[in-house]
């Protein structure tokens, strides 16, 4: 079972990190029945149209958020997605949820009554050669620094901008990202509020994980 990372936070969220192994096969057998409705049946769809990693990942994701909710106690019966692409929870607002996905990992949070965001990206130069489409001026001169730290804050502003849950949003110009004196903390300045949004992470092997701290938990 290749369930590489669960953490239940006191702010209330739990995450977990799953690396990719087994074909969708795997995971359509094992997810419960009524996520075979999820997003009006476009799994199925992606079953017989989607490219084969696309199809796993797509899978996976919902395996591991069912196993989430089930270790949180939470009875999730699937996702649905408006125009905007936030995925909600069929029948409900709560609880929250994020997903993330890599060629080789999958990560999901789920809060209960906060939104949450989560990112994982494999560490590569994709962010470098990026950096003046995500980044202000200021922000690229620190993380130009090594191929981790720009990836680091392209994976932020993703976890923000599915955090704040306002499509409008320009990751360049509203998201702008500060370094932490605490190691493995950024903070995340918006429009939307006066005080910024909080994003913890962590690497592990190869890949950044990110995730945001919902308001009121402790902050560095």
């Amino acid at each position: 079972m290749p369930l590489r990372y669960i953490r239940r936070l006191p702010s209330g969220q739990l995450l977990g990190l799953w690396e990719l192994g087994e074909p969708f096969e795997f995971f359509l057998a094992r997810m419960p029945a009524s996520y075979h409705h999820d997003e009006s049946a476009s799994a199925y769809r992606m079953g017989a149209q989607a490219l084969p990693v696309r199809r796993q990942a797509f899978y996976a994701s919902r395996y591991l958020l069912a196993h989430l909710a089930a270790q949180a106690g939470m009875a999730i019966g699937g996702l649905y997605k408006k125009k905007d692409r936030i995925p909600r929870i069929i029948g409900t607002h709560t609880p929250y949820v994020s997903l993330s996905h890599t060629a080789h990992y999958v990560a999901a949070v789920l809060h209960p009554h906060q939104s949450v965001g989560i990112d994982v990206e494999a560490v590569s130069g994709t962010a470098m050669r990026l950096l003046g489409r995500f980044l202000q001026k200021e922000e690229a001169q620190v993380a130009c620094q090594s191929h981790a730290c720009a990836t680091l804050y392209w994976s932020a502003k993703e976890t923000a901008y599915k955090a704040l849950k306002q499509p409008a949003l320009s990751l360049k110009n509203d998201l702008c990202v500060r370094p932490c004196a605490q190691l493995g903390h950024l903070a995340i300045h918006h429009p939307l509020a006066p005080h910024p949004l909080w994003i913890r992470y962590l690497f592990y092997r190869q890949n950044v994980l990110t995730y945001s701290i919902p308001d009121g938990a402790e902050r560095p």
